[in-house]
């Protein structure tokens, strides 16, 4: 079978199926995302690569697993591992162990996980894309009014999101976000104490 018969059976297919509305396609548009940012917040691990357009680039790492073990390379290189309710600072003069609080633990909890979208925000299809080598759905989010996607999410074929791109502002700027996840439910991403 060759390329002009594949692409006029699929023609054919295409034909036969009849197109969704515009609020149709929104809808499942909304409830991909939503679906897909559920799965996420089910995951057992993660790993989250974190940049930023600014001059210079921000970066960071953060790898997560549940229900509240992280451990965070930041901007300047410090490590940062959080096990049991204690945070160990791995710096310059040695690690460092101090107390997390329960309630800035269940913060960076909300911080780390996607949330789902909110009242008046809409997701579009924006199609088929390919992130390091593997298929992904891109949608954009739009808040209420606005017409330039405020985040854009690409959606693998795992269900799990991929990446997510937000734009916003930090010192009176534009500032896009953009965070890559990887290694979902891997059980060799593990996150112990330092010695």
């Amino acid at each position: 079978m060759n390329i002009r018969t594949i692409a006029a059976i699929t023609l054919s297919l295409a034909l036969l199926v009849p197109a969704p509305s515009a609020a149709q396609a929104a809808g499942d548009a909304r409830a991909e995302v939503d679906a897909a940012i559920a799965r996420f917040a089910q995951a057992k691990s993660f790993h989250a690569s974190m940049s930023t357009d600014t001059s210079p680039p921000v970066t960071s790492q953060t790898d997560f697993v549940a229900p509240d073990r992280y451990r965070m390379t930041m901007p300047d290189g410090v490590v940062q591992v959080v096990v049991d309710g204690t945070m160990y600072i791995d710096g310059a003069d040695g690690v460092r162990s101090i107390p997390v609080p329960p309630e800035v633990l269940a913060r960076w909890n909300q911080r780390t996980r996607l949330t789902g979208l909110g009242q008046g925000m809409a997701a579009t299809d924006l199609g088929e894309d390919v992130l390091d080598g593997a298929s992904a759905r891109k949608y954009g989010i739009n808040r209420p009014g606005e017409t330039a996607p405020a985040m854009t999410i690409w959606i693998g074929a795992d269900g799990y999101p991929m990446q997510v791109r937000a734009n916003g502002s930090a010192d009176g700027k534009p500032v896009t976000t953009t965070i890559r996840y990887s290694r979902f439910n891997d059980p060799a991403l593990a996150i112990t104490a330092p010695d």
